[in-house]
């Protein structure tokens, strides 16, 4: 908290310090503005320079409130000098700044910069204020006042002497180029025929001039014209409107014609009676709408056009508050909204030299409102010729011709990955409605994806998202053309390609029909086997199943319906989950299922008994997978053994049909009738359950093996459950370390039995639904404890409940004629009938140390193999806002695999990102992936560079990544080995 408040004015008293550069004397290039200024720090260093210039070193918390901007460092150097030149009240200052932000400014003018130059001229309606903790009086000094001098000298090289209000002997008027004039051919080769467009300086509008040193020059044909130095300001205005434009320059000469007076008064000089107004050093015109910035401006009045020499044209779109900026080596203005620009430079950023650029021959610029509103916001449209994308001087990228607006550039992303045995690639992304000239829509997104893979062939697809008031999707399509180069798959298998064309269709759409229905339709089409684990190796490992399916649904208050047609385009899966667990997908053709919910038996007793039920009829077909696990990349038996329990070159269609299970079609009827109590016996709650299920076919499964003659099951489970919770409240426990204050014990044990007998067991019906034919019978009985330990954290006036300690475990017992379907016990509360039933135990815990530190781990026992099947543990650590790391330990029994991983994810400064990810494998002491990715912020674009290597597949790979900013959020560059991976997907989940 500052302690401190003290006007600068007083700081005076301190003693000069010698020989340390200071504003005396000088005049900075900028124009006065009106506006206060007080600064704030914990500690903070106050001089007094030889010349009379205040200084102020600030350091730790400093806040800089300049004329209404407000911002935040971590240091700052100061100078303050008046300006007796304007006023008592006007000072100039300079201020170089370390680690800026603004953190209270809107997103579309927010500044953060790891060092920065203010410098300015204020006008100052109250004395300047320092907020501090403690003023120390003698000169700061160290590193980074060596390089706040050194940013000042620079300044200065810029800067002009303070000279007397009134010369004596004026300076010759500035020579105006031979080249200034416009001629009317150059703009007609460059622009269409349109109709007249609005004047830069209408006749009756009046342009006043302010400078601090006025010349009036007559030459021998009595031609009047004015010349202006020391710094000028010149303001056009039109009676009755609101339009201001502005010039402000260092020196300028107004050329005048015979409808002026050259010995009138110069402040309110008609537009029609200037022929021209050249202006030099600094030059900036602007009407708030757009910015118009060079070293040199001649306005030819008369011709009504402008040229700008080296000059800089900006604009900003107040709606989307996104700047625009041309570098050219001439800019003419045609029209008050209209500019020409030759061989220019686009950019998003204001620098001098721009973080991104786009280069091109030639730019028109056009304003026009963006409505059909007349008084709508306006916006800017570029038509822009042989474009380049350069990054810094060395072009990457060309384009034949864009138009429309520049806001929208149509490059998202560009990237360049080198991966061993599948070689070099460039990825790129474009914006497809600005390529292809259509508005941008807030409901649509539409993505090009251009690649130039040196070794395969070139890639292009689309990537789309839309989300309406009615329908949300989106769209994945991407193709590789004449495919020659390796593919790499996870499981480290080379395939090499002959040319054919590749690539995978995968999208969907969710309609709201009215407030009932919805409809939901999806597509899905890869290639050939491989293609997805070498290009989108997410989609293939935890996507959602590749299906072209119908679904219809209807919700009214508790009931359910739902109609679906679905069915496979190719003859495989891409999904890795399905070929190691079934190796088969559903038709159906079509399936209708209806769902009521908890109907209450006895309305006047609400939740004590209630009923729910499902029921479903279809037609349905399996659709076994005429493909090889070879195909796949499980080229030995031993692979494909371990995987799918098939030999490599063995189908699955092959080793389904060899078990009895055929691609017949089959009717299937399913009705599930579930009768639930609540029963309240003091402290303990006791429900019990019944539920009777029957399920036929229109034919039965006697080719599936022995005893499944029945086309009809019935199956009936009843059970029970007690439970109850108790707490304790522990008070007087604290502890500011652990964030512990006060303690409350939550204990809650539970005991459920149930009984499943059932017609046909699980192992004698093939498995169309998992819900469905894969059934539970016999006895379980589960013992369950569930403990919660609370505290307070926050401090005073903020405090809030959170779970310190959370520890569940669980033990089921089942009987010897339960069917164990997985060496991995699981237990479902909702429908027991649907568990994993074995001798089993689990314990899971979760501990939040601290509101930065958590640690998980779990692990589930078998109890009939004597081990652990399943454990796992991680810590995560949130260090600062900066900095976050983990380390998680995996241990999978039966694939004798055990896991460790750790990474961490480090801000290192403002602009740069680092992350990291290792995993080793403990069973065969080597690493087996190590990922690393840095990430550059610039202005105007994001820069990063990633490297992953995988000992599975034996590759490596190096990747770049560079985002021009402006259309959407930086991703990050992921580095792997796949072509398309990095690019993500809405249809990944």
């Amino acid at each position: 908290m500052r302690t401190r408040l003290i006007s600068i004015l007083s700081l005076a008293l301190t003693l000069p310090a010698a020989g340390q550069p200071g504003l005396g004397g000088v005049r900075l290039a900028a124009e006065p503005i009106e506006g206060t200024a007080s600064f704030g720090a914990l500690r903070a260093n106050a001089w007094t320079l030889e010349d009379g210039t205040q200084r102020l070193s600030l350091e730790r918390d400093v806040r800089l409130d300049l004329g209404g901007y407000d911002l935040t460092a971590d240091r700052a150097a100061i100078w303050i000098a008046p300006r007796p030149d304007l006023g008592d009240e006007f000072v100039q200052m300079f201020i170089y700044a370390e680690g800026v932000d603004t953190p209270l400014a809107q997103p579309a003018v927010a500044v953060t910069a790891d060092d920065l130059r203010i410098q300015g001229v204020l006008a100052l309606a109250t004395p300047v204020v320092l907020a501090t903790d403690a003023v120390d009086p003698t000169p700061a000094s160290g590193a980074f006042e060596d390089r706040a001098t050194a940013s000042l000298a620079e300044a200065l090289a810029d800067a002009e002497p303070l000279v007397p209000l009134i010369d004596a002997q004026p300076p010759a008027p500035a020579p105006v180029p031979t080249d200034a004039l416009v001629r009317d051919d150059a703009t007609e080769e460059l622009q269409p025929q349109r109709p007249p467009a609005e004047p830069i300086l209408k006749p009756e509008g009046y342009v006043t001039l302010a400078a601090e040193r006025v010349t009036r020059v007559v030459d021998d044909d009595d031609r009047a014209s004015v010349v202006l130095t020391g710094g000028v300001h010149a303001a056009y205005t039109i009676p009755g409107e609101d339009r201001v434009l502005e010039l402000t320059a260092q020196r300028a000469v107004v050329f005048l014609n015979d409808n002026s007076d050259p010995s009138g008064a110069i402040g309110g000089v008609p537009a029609s009676g200037i022929d021209g107004i050249y202006l030099e050093g600094d030059v900036i015109a602007t009407d708030a709408g757009y910015t118009l910035r060079g070293p040199r401006v001649y306005y030819d009045v008369a011709q009504d056009k402008a040229l700008v020499l080296d000059a800089v044209f900006s604009t900003y779109d107040q709606s989307r508050g996104y700047p625009l900026y041309v570098r050219a080596s001439s800019v003419r203005q045609i029209s008050r909204n209209e500019f020409v620009a030759d061989r220019a430079r686009l950019s998003n950023t204001a620098f001098a030299r721009p973080n991104i650029t786009l280069g091109t021959r030639t730019v028109t610029l056009t304003r026009e409102p963006r409505g059909p509103e007349p008084d709508s916001p306006p916006r800017t449209l570029v038509d822009a010729k042989g474009i380049t994308l350069n990054a810094g001087t060395i072009p990457v990228a060309w384009l034949p011709r864009f138009r429309g607006d520049p806001e929208r550039i149509p490059l998202r992303e560009i990237s360049f990955v080198n991966v061993t045995d599948s070689g070099g690639e460039i990825r790129t992304r474009w914006d497809a409605l600005t390529l292809l000239g259509f508005e941008s829509r807030d409901d649509l997104d539409v993505s090009l994806l251009a690649d130039a893979m040196f070794q395969r062939g070139p890639g292009l697809g689309i990537e789309a998202e839309w989300d309406t008031r009615v329908r949300r999707g989106g769209l994945l399509t991407y193709w590789v053309i004449e495919d020659s180069g390796t593919d790499v798959l996870s499981n480290s298998v080379r395939i090499e390609r002959d040319g054919e064309t590749r690539g995978i269709v995968r999208g969907e759409d969710r309609k709201t029909i009215n407030e009932l229905w919805t409809m939901r339709t999806e597509i899905a089409h890869v290639s050939d086997p491989a293609f997805t684990d070498s290009f989108y190796e997410p989609l293939a490992e935890t996507g959602r199943e590749f299906q072209t399916r119908l679904h219809l649904t209807r919700i009214e208050e508790n009931t359910i319906f739902t109609l679906e047609v679905s069915g496979q385009l190719d003859d495989f899966t891409p999904n890795e989950y399905l070929l190691q667990s079934q190796g088969y997908s559903v038709e159906r053709l079509p399936e209708a299922t209806y769902t009521r919910l908890a109907d209450d038996l006895l309305p006047g007793l609400p939740g004590r008994i209630t009923y729910t039920s499902q029921s479903r009829v279809g037609l349905l077909r399996f659709e076994n997978y005429d493909a090889t696990p070879a195909e796949f990349g499980f080229t030995s038996n031993a692979r494909a053994q371990r995987a799918f329990g098939i030999n490599a070159n063995e189908t699955f269609d092959s080793a389904l049909a060899a078990r009895g299970q055929t691609e017949d079609y089959r009717f299937r009827f399913d009705s599930r009738h579930e009768i639930t109590a609540d029963i309240d016996a003091g402290p303990v709650q006791i429900t019990p359950w019944v539920t009777g299920r029957v399920t036929a076919y229109d034919n039965d499964f006697a080719e599936f093996g022995p005893g499944t003659g029945d086309e009809t099951r019935v199956h009936f489970v009843s059970g029970i459950t007690a439970s109850t919770t108790t707490q304790r409240v522990i008070d007087g426990v604290y502890s500011r370390a652990l964030g512990i204050n006060r303690l409350r014990h939550l204990f809650t044990p539970s005991v459920t039995f149930f009984n499943a007998v059932t017609s046909v067991d699980q192992d004698e019906l093939p498995v169309y639904d998992e819900s469905v034919e894969s059934l539970a019978n016999g006895n379980a009985l589960r013992l369950a404890l569930e403990q919660t330990l609370q505290t307070k954290r926050g401090g005073p006036g903020r405090w809030y409940n959170a779970n310190l300690l959370t520890l569940d475990a669980e033990f089921v017992f089942a009987s010897d004629d339960s069917i164990g379907e997985s060496t991995i016990g699981r237990y479902d509360p909702a429908q027991p009938e649907l568990s994993r039933l074995s001798d089993f135990a689990s314990v899971s815990s979760t501990y939040q140390l601290t509101d930065s530190v958590a640690v998980v781990g779990g692990t589930i026992y078998d109890s009939d193999e004597e081990r652990s099947s399943l454990t796992t543990a991680g810590v995560l650590v949130d260090h600062h806002p900066g900095l976050s790391s983990f380390v998680r330990y995996r241990r999978l029994h039966d694939q004798d695999s055990t896991l460790l991983s750790g990474g961490f994810d480090y801000a290192l400064t403002d602009k740069y990102d680092l992350n990291t990810t290792v995993t080793f494998d403990t069973e065969d002491s080597s690493l087996q992936t190590v990922n690393a990715e840095l990430l550059r912020d610039f202005q105007s674009a994001v820069f990063g560079a990633a490297v992953t290597y995988s000992n599975v597949s034996e590759s490596t790979s190096l990747g770049i990544v560079f985002q021009p900013l402006g259309q959407g959020s930086a991703t990050r560059v992921g580095g792997r080995d796949t072509s398309a991976d990095n690019r993500g997907s809405p249809l990944g989940g």
